[in-house]
């Protein structure tokens, strides 16, 4: 009987086997009937498995990695923009600086550093940004922030100057992603993707002017969008499931979310023409939450993706605090004894869930399928 790498899958998403069973009886299956799994699925494979270990790892060296490329990227988005008024000088650092970035990026990934050297590709990528700025701000397509309330088209003009910016960063983190297999890559492009279409949306609108509520919840609800479709699309790719999708559906859910609840907002807003917050009926909107959120729940269990359960339980159990503050809002002293004892028990249910996810959402995933061909 032949076995191949799909059917040990299956047995270890219902939880017959472990992870590193599904790996020792891959292997062994493999030399004993011939079968060679092909080349590039077990190269994809292995990058996949070496890259959730590190991941899984929380020590003292990765915490100075992480914490290290924040403290780098922080001032780098904003900061010197802000305060260092010679525009050539600004532009001259941070070119110096992306060289750096790049020089010590390129030394350690040959080193076979991943992780530092992937962060300071991501660190390189996020510098763009405040090259273009700089630029800009010498040769005066951004005018100089103490003199905005002097240009009547200053609207125009600064949205066209991060139009670049964001654009010169999106294609440059794709290059840098496409040379240089790391994840969180992805986070800069993303970032500057969702700018990007807040940008960009109102000029289609025919709006020079600020943008509108709606035309932000628009721009934010469509990039949102492209983000899942694109990490969907990853997902059924072997070479760029969880190197290019992970970022993406991160994002993608977590703009998507708040952007459905701001959307809600100003239509609850509109519709019943309320003039002021205290006006807004809260008690609907904390249901609408707690719908949006079971959706999400449903979503992560079919594709499978953490961030969707985070959000969706997350927003629901917002709702189920809101719930029972409304219901023993008289008594503050039993509604704090249930938040305890509410603590306690989802402490103990992720103690249990820890131990049957795989098999609870291989049997929810059967289920929801099978209920969806009927």
């Amino acid at each position: 009987m032949n076995f191949n790498e799909e059917d040990l899958k299956a047995a270890e998403l219902k939880g017959l086997i472990t992870t590193e069973q599904f790996v020792r009886l891959r292997h062994f299956l493999t030399l004993r009937y011939g079968e060679k799994l092909s080349k590039q699925q077990n190269n994809s494979s292995l990058n996949i498995s070496n890259q959730n270990k590190q991941e899984k790892k929380f020590t003292l060296t990765n915490f100075l990695y992480y914490f290290g490329a924040i403290m780098i990227i922080l001032p780098l988005f904003g900061y010197f923009g802000i305060i260092w008024d010679n525009s050539a000088a600004l532009l001259l650092f941070s070119i110096i600086c992306s060289f750096i970035f790049v020089l010590g990026a390129n030394h350690l990934w040959a080193k076979n550093n991943k992780v530092p050297g992937g962060l300071l590709y991501v660190c390189f990528v996020s510098s763009i940004p405040l090259i273009v700025y700089a630029f800009e701000r010498m040769i005066g397509i951004l005018p100089d922030t103490t003199n905005y309330g002097s240009h009547h088209s200053i609207h125009i003009i600064t949205r066209c100057g991060w139009i670049a910016i964001e654009l010169t960063t999106i294609f440059t983190g794709i290059y840098v992603l496409n040379k240089r297999k790391f994840p969180h890559i992805a986070i800069p492009i993303a970032w500057s993707l969702w700018y990007l279409f807040m940008d960009i949306v109102p000029i289609l609108a025919g709006n020079l002017k600020e943008p509108t509520w709606g035309q932000r919840n628009f721009a934010s609800l469509a990039v949102s969008a492209m983000m899942l479709i694109y990490a969907y699309k990853c997902d059924k790719n072997p070479d760029k499931k969880d190197t290019y999708s992970k970022w993406f559906y991160r994002f993608g859910a977590t703009i998507l979310y708040f952007a459905i609840i701001s959307c809600i907002i100003e239509w609850i807003i509109h519709i019943c023409k309320i003039q002021s917050f205290q006006e807004f009926p809260f008690g609907v909107l904390w249901y609408i939450i707690a719908v949006l959120s079971l959706i999400y729940m449903f979503i992560a269990i079919m594709l499978q993706r953490q961030v969707f359960m985070l959000w969706g339980a997350l927003g629901f159990l917002l709702f189920l605090q809101h719930l029972a503050y409304v219901i023993f809002k008289d008594t503050p002293v039993l509604f704090h004894i249930i938040m305890i004892l509410s603590g306690l028990a989802i402490i103990y249910f992720g103690v249990w869930y820890s131990k049957n996810h795989k098999e609870v959402i291989a049997n929810l995933r059967e289920y929801f399928l099978n209920l969806m061909q009927k």
